[in-house]
């Protein structure tokens, strides 16, 4: 390709040809007409001819008349000018450098790919980076409504601080004043409640010396009017109710002294002294055995109770033992006439079919029945009879006396017996010093027996414990014992009960197995903690009779322990009391030394029973109130009969006065 560049405005000119031969471009300049040209490259010699200024020139159609300057060069021609358009020697130079060309054909292909690519990437990213501008621009101004809303929260947050400081600061002092009118209020309440104290002490204080004032002025009338001082020392009782104390000793003391006084001397129609007695299971019925060979029933709920007695024949000696069945159908007695007798007690004439129980040669000194009324257990015997037996008759035979079962093994006369809870024991005791047990539970209970040695002398007392654990014995060795039933072997072992000074009469266990009470001919009362670990180390002596003591007996709650002896009086010493040995309460009016106790099931009623002296006419067998409503209600019927209305409330208004200048 021949491209020229124009001549100027001056003589010389310059152009651009190509070899003829090596085509080689050549850049040759001069004036207009024929030029010399050597090429450099092949030295060929060749001319040009300048005719024309290149602007001038149709390059089109110079190329198209254009020969081949080969050929012209042959044929000894000059070589015209050929103006070439860039394009034609662009063409031109690729035509000669084809792999060159092709080499920057595809880069400049590339490089226009890429820079379309780059374009449109870049359109593209405009677009994205617009947008993201946009978002920017957007977030931006979220971002300040943002701050605005949050600085709006912020100051609304702020203002409601300080109220809610305000509001603080207002409840801390409406309760600061709260506090101190609550601490007012208390110091007034307290005031309040210290002159209402102040005032019950001295209620409680005005009504204390009232009742004793009340008790003062009962016992002052004790030996003179008895039925005022009744109502006295009844009003005493009733002041200490009121005030929620327990009622006065004192004042129940004399209470019974003057209910002893102004009262029957007791149930009549015994006609000697009485050994034994007993109350029902519903506390209905008391049954009573004398040595004048009869069992009486006495109606204890009757208007008249000695009116409702009824004599039971059928005894040929004294009476030593009575007791109940636990449904309360039939009364069982015994006596030294060798017999128990079963009496029904359900018929119309309890004494007209008694089952007689006979076998005993001898007399019968002791009798116990179990708690379910299956087993009764006997024993005695006397040196000219020698009938050391016990015999233990099944009460729920057709015919006990068929199947009496016959316990060997004494070698003197048995002079205590006693039957365990759920009759699963039986014990015998009596002056050959020892005891034995009998396994009343199993089969052949003559086989099984433990012989328990240790006591120094006859022994006349035994008792099981309620919760099945001892049984007690006592002595004329002044001693009593506790086996254990629960060791391996009872006999091994024993608890000394040392203190008292002459012989142990009687024992007794407390319905919560807590207590056990012995009545000695030393005028004492022991009773003996046996929950504590060593029973032996703790006992608390009750003095006070005047002579030996027989016997001892517990109330079914527990509260009243009771015992009678020679002296004629019994005993109630409440161990429910802070000292139980200060003020027992004593209960007068026998003529006969006490033999028997027995207290109701419901803890209302104790029965005495006592050696009568016919020539006082005494009565041997007394009734008496030991739950307070029922001795109050007595008194109260029994004052109202010795006394006018009138004459009861001056007699108290007086005391009220002479008690209101005592304060």
């Amino acid at each position: 390709m021949e491209v020229f560049s124009g001549p100027t405005e001056s003589d010389e000119a310059t152009l651009c040809t190509c070899c003829p031969l090596c085509r080689e471009e050549l850049e040759v300049s001069g004036p207009a007409g024929l030029i010399d040209v050597t090429c450099p490259a092949c030295g060929l010699h060749f001319t040009v001819t300048m005719d024309a200024p290149p602007s001038e020139v149709d390059v089109e159609s110079a190329v198209e008349t254009s020969d081949d300057p080969f050929e012209r060069w042959l044929a000894g021609e000059p070589i015209r000018q050929v103006n070439r358009n860039a394009w034609q020697r662009a063409g031109r130079w690729c035509r000669g450098r084809p792999l060159l060309s092709t080499t920057l054909g595809l880069t400049l292909a590339v490089m226009l790919l890429l820079g379309t690519a780059g374009v449109l990437g870049y359109w593209q990213a405009s677009s994205q980076l617009e947008g993201v501008h946009e978002g920017r621009i957007l977030a931006e101004r979220e971002l300040v409504q943002t701050k605005s809303l949050l600085t709006e929260r912020t100051d609304l947050a702020l203002w409601r601080l300080h109220q809610l400081r305000r509001e603080t600061a207002a409840r801390r002092d409406v309760e600061q004043r709260l506090l101190k009118s609550e601490a007012q209020r208390r110091e007034a309440e307290h005031q309040r409640d210290h002159v209402a104290q102040r005032q019950a002490a001295l209620e409680q204080e005005a009504c204390r010396t009232l009742a004793l004032q009340l008790a003062v002025d009962a016992e002052s009338q004790l030996d003179r009017r008895p039925h005022q001082s009744l109502v006295l020392a009844r009003e005493s009782i009733l002041t200490d109710l009121r005030e929620g104390a327990p009622a006065s000793p004192g004042a129940r003391q004399i209470l019974h002294d003057a209910l002893a006084r102004v009262t029957p001397r007791g149930l009549l129609g015994q006609q000697g002294p009485v050994r034994t007695v007993a109350i029902s299971p519903d506390g209905n019925w008391l049954a009573s055995g004398s040595e004048d060979h009869l069992v009486r029933l006495w109606h204890l709920s009757a208007e008249d109770v000695t009116g409702s007695a009824r004599t039971l024949e059928g005894h040929q000696a004294a009476v030593v033992s009575v007791a109940f069945c636990q449904n309360g159908q039939r009364l069982i007695t015994a006596s030294h006439d060798g017999t128990a007798i079963v009496w029904d007690l359900t018929s119309d004439d309890p004494a007209a079919k008694p089952v007689v129980l006979e076998g005993h040669r001898g007399p019968i000194l002791a009798a116990a029945l179990g708690a379910e009324g299956r087993w009764l257990l006997t024993g005695g015997g006397d040196r000219v009879d020698h009938d050391y037996v016990a015999r233990l008759w099944n009460l729920k035979q057709t015919d006990p006396a068929a199947t009496v079962i016959r316990l060997r093994g004494h070698r003197g006369p048995i002079l205590a017996v006693a039957v365990g809870p759920e009759s699963h024991w039986g014990a015998t005791a009596g002056k050959d010093k020892t005891i034995r047990l009998w396994n009343l539970a199993a089969r052949h209970p003559a086989s099984e027996q433990a012989v328990l040695h240790g006591h120094e002398g006859q022994i006349g007392a035994l008792a099981f414990s309620p919760d099945r654990r001892w049984l007690i014995s006592g002595s004329c060795d002044s001693t009593a014992r506790l086996w254990d039933l629960r060791a391996a072997d009872p006999a091994a072992s024993s608890i000394i009960l040392r203190g008292h000074e002459g012989w142990v009469a009687d024992v007794a266990v407390s319905p919560d197995s807590r207590w056990l009470a012995t009545a000695g001919f030393d005028k004492t009362v022991r009773l003996w903690k046996l929950s504590a670990k060593d029973p032996s180390a703790e006992s608390v002596t009750l003095r006070g009779h005047l002579g030996r003591i027989q016997t001892v007996v517990f109330s079914p709650d527990g509260q009243w322990l009771l015992s009678g002896g020679l002296d004629k009086t019994v005993r109630l010493w409440d161990l429910t009391a802070q000292d139980v040995a200060e003020t027992p309460i004593v209960l007068r009016g026998h003529t006969g030394p006490i033999n028997a106790l027995a207290v109701g099931p419901d803890g209302r009623w104790l029965v005495t029973g006592a050696g009568a002296v016919q020539a006082t006419g005494g009565s041997a067998i007394r009734v008496w109130d030991l739950q307070i409503d029922a001795l109050l209600e007595t008194a109260r019927t029994v004052a109202a009969r010795g006394t006018f209305p009138r004459q009861r409330r001056a007699l108290l208004l007086d005391a009220a006065n002479r008690a209101d200048a005592l304060r």
